[in-house]
């Protein structure tokens, strides 16, 4: 599990190894992560603390697991969730 900056670092080097680089940039770890530019320079950098959907993306995407389309989970089982507010 990617917990800290040294961690994250890490994952950067190893994505990169798999397409034949050195490392991936952070502009590309923003871009697959869908995350903003700065908080990975900055989860980079020890500034901010790595959030768990960020952490659990990082291996998602190091383990090649298959993206699912709007299709396939159409196709799929579906929750339903309903929001009740508070009175």
């Amino acid at each position: 599990m990617i917990q800290t900056s040294e961690d994250f670092r890490a994952w950067l080097v190893a994505m990169g190894k798999k397409r034949g680089l050195q490392a991936i940039s952070q502009h590309e770890a923003s871009r697959l992560l869908g995350y903003s530019r700065g908080s990975i320079s900055k989860i980079a950098a020890g500034r901010r603390r790595i959030p768990r959907y960020i952490s659990l993306a990082c291996q998602a995407l190091a383990a090649d697991l298959p993206d699912r389309d709007a299709e396939e989970l159409a196709e799929g089982p579906i929750l339903k969730v309903r929001l009740v507010r508070d009175r």
